[in-house]
C-alpha cells in the first residue's frame, strides 16, 4: 500500500503531499524523509529504509517526487507510479516545474487522485489527460452558460 506521495524542492520545502493512512507524526516525517533524501549523495540507490516505511524517490528537474510505501510492496511499482504521475504533469504543463505544482496545485492533486485511490494503483493509462481535458472544457461551457443565464440571455 502507498502510504503519501511527497514532491519537495531542493530547500526540502514541500509542495505536494497526499497522505493515504496516518501513523505518525506528519510534519515531522515529511521534513525527516525530505532531508535525508535532499542530502543524499547521488552514488547512492532511490531506495531508503525510514521509520518502518520503504521510501521510493526519483529527481525531476528541480523536484523530488518520493513514494512512501509498506516495506514488503515492489519498489519498481513505485518507480512507475512516480514515472506516470511526472509524465501526466508534463503532458498537463508541458515541461512541468516547481511554480506548475505550485500555482495549479488542484489541478496537480486532481491528476494524482485520478492515479491513486486509497493508496493504491486506480489508473495506469495515460488517457486520464484526455479526460480532463474534456472535463475543462466541460467546465467552461458550463461557466459560459451559467453567465449567460445570469445576463439573461438565455
Amino acid at each position: 500500500m502507498i502510504h503519501a506521495v511527497l514532491v519537495f524542492n531542493k530547500q526540502s520545502k514541500m509542495r505536494l503531499q497526499k497522505w493515504y493512512s496516518c501513523e505518525c507524526d506528519r510534519e515531522r516525517f515529511t521534513k525527516s524523509i525530505a532531508d535525508q533524501i535532499c542530502n543524499r549523495d547521488k552514488t547512492f540507490s532511490s531506495i531508503l529504509e525510514f521509520w518502518g516505511y520503504r521510501i521510493v524517490f526519483k529527481k525531476f528537474a528541480s523536484l523530488f517526487f518520493a513514494v512512501c510505501i509498506d516495506t514488503d510492496d515492489n519498489e519498481f511499482d513505485a518507480l512507475n507510479i512516480i514515472g506516470l504521475f511526472v509524465e501526466m504533469l508534463d503532458s498537463q504543463f508541458g515541461s512541468v516545474c516547481e511554480l506548475d505544482i505550485i500555482f495549479e496545485f488542484e489541478r496537480s492533486y486532481q491528476i494524482l487522485d485520478e492515479i491513486l485511490l486509497a493508496g493504491h494503483l486506480q489508473e495506469s493509462s495515460k488517457t486520464i489527460t484526455k479526460e480532463l481535458h474534456e472535463s475543462d472544457l466541460w467546465d467552461e461551457e458550463r461557466a459560459v452558460l451559467d453567465h449567460l443565464k445570469e445576463l439573461g440571455m438565455i
